[in-house]
Formats: structure tokens, C-alpha cells, sequence
């Protein structure tokens, strides 16, 4: 299960995408996420925060979740995982923008580190403009919470 994602495909999590007038961002915050980090091969779990900013096209919220499922299931860095988060978004529902924010904890942190193992590591990425990038952004930032 923990790297089932390397045989799944994001075009089949997103699924089908249904047509919006919406103009402004879309999030969809703490989506709980497990992942394996290909260094150590242990697991980071965390959320994840994502949003887009729609062009005509959106997914169902629910299959953002599948979509980050699907890429998290793979060994993966977290930074690499937020990044393809927000460039499988951009590139799967032709959005002006998309972004993600991944916050996790890692085992390996807490094996290798005993006294940091409740550290949590955040990482953030964008497709698209850098404003709209930004503008998205701030909208996770404003809407997330601590992932504890």
C-alpha cells in the first residue's frame, strides 16, 4: 500500500472535472497524508493544504484527496511530493494556478534524532504565475491549521 502509487494514475484520482464559474482560489486543507521517504525507507505522515485557482474547471474535492493519495504513496522527498502535488493539479484541470503545503513528521527524524522526533517539517510549492502562486499561498496560509 505504501507504494501503490507508483502504479496508479493521478488522471484516474482527480477523475472527472466538472465546469465553474468560480474565478477565485479553492482550497481543500488538512488532507492526511502517509508517505515513505526513499532515503530511509520510513514513513512521514502529515497534511496536506492545497488550492488552485480555477480556469473553467474543477475537481471534485474529494478526489483532491485521491490525487494526493496517489502521488503520497510513492517513495518520494517531501519537498518532490509537494511540488507534483501542485503541477498534477495545474496540469489536470488547466488552472491558472495551484499550490500545496505539505507539514509532516518524519520516522526517520525520530529514529536518527530521538530528541527532534516530534519535529514537523513544512514544505511549499507552486504552478503557475508567481502572483497567483503567492495569492494562493496566503490562502492556505490563512486557512490551515498545525497539523497536530
Amino acid at each position: 500500500m505504501l507504494t501503490a502509487g507508483h502504479h496508479a494514475d493521478p488522471t484516474e484520482a482527480l477523475g472527472r472535472l466538472f465546469a465553474t464559474k468560480q474565478s477565485g482560489p479553492l482550497l481543500v486543507a488538512d488532507i492526511p497524508l502517509v508517505s515513505t521517504c526513499p532515503h530511509h525507507l520510513l514513513p512521514m505522515k502529515g497534511h496536506a493544504h492545497v488550492a488552485i485557482l480555477p480556469k473553467g474547471m474543477v475537481p471534485g474535492f474529494g478526489n483532491i484527496a485521491k490525487l494526493v493519495d496517489v502521488l503520497a504513496h510513492r517513495l518520494v522527498l517531501q519537498e518532490a511530493l509537494t511540488q507534483s502535488v501542485a503541477d498534477e493539479l495545474r496540469r489536470l484541470t488547466g488552472a491558472k494556478a495551484a499550490a500545496c503545503v505539505i507539514e509532516a513528521e518524519h520516522l526517520c527524524v525520530a529514529v536518527t534524532d530521538p530528541p527532534r522526533q516530534n519535529a514537523r517539517f513544512r514544505t511549499a510549492a507552486g504552478a503557475g504565475s508567481a502572483p497567483d502562486i503567492e495569492r494562493l499561498l496566503r490562502e492556505i496560509q490563512s486557512a490551515s491549521r498545525p497539523a497536530r
